[in-house]
C-alpha cells in the first residue's frame, strides 16, 4: 500500500509539471479572484454595535460607521445587536435616532 501512494505521489507531482503555466490571463484572474474575496471578507467583518435601547443609544454609534446617503438617509455600514438579535440595511431619517445622528455627525 505504502508503494502504491509513493507511486500516486510521483503520478500527481508529474501532472502538475506537465500542467501548461499561467500568462497573464492566468495571474489577471487570480488578481480578481483575490479582490474579490477581500471585499467579501471586508463586508463579512463589518463591525457590530450592541445597543441596549433604540433609538437612545443611537449615540454610542460612531460617526466613522454612518454615511448619508443623497436623500438625506443616514445608512450604517455594519450591524447593530439589541438583545439576541442582530439587524443590518439600518437606515434612519426622520425619527429620533435620525435626529441624533444628524445632531452628532451632520457636518461630516
Amino acid at each position: 500500500m505504502a508503494r502504491r501512494l509513493v507511486n500516486r505521489g510521483k503520478e500527481s507531482a508529474a501532472l502538475i509539471d506537465a500542467a501548461p503555466k499561467g500568462g497573464k490571463a492566468t495571474r489577471l484572474i487570480c488578481a480578481i479572484g483575490v479582490a474579490a474575496f477581500s471585499l467579501v471578507t471586508d463586508s463579512a467583518r463589518a463591525e457590530t454595535f450592541v445597543v441596549d435601547r433604540w433609538p437612545d443609544d443611537v449615540n454610542m454609534i460612531p460617526c466613522s460607521a454612518w454615511e448619508k446617503a443623497d436623500d438625506g438617509t443616514w445608512v450604517l455600514i455594519g450591524r447593530i445587536k439589541i438583545g439576541a438579535s442582530e439587524t443590518t440595511n439600518v437606515g434612519v431619517k426622520g425619527d429620533a435616532a435620525a435626529r441624533a445622528v444628524e445632531k452628532k455627525c451632520g457636518k461630516k
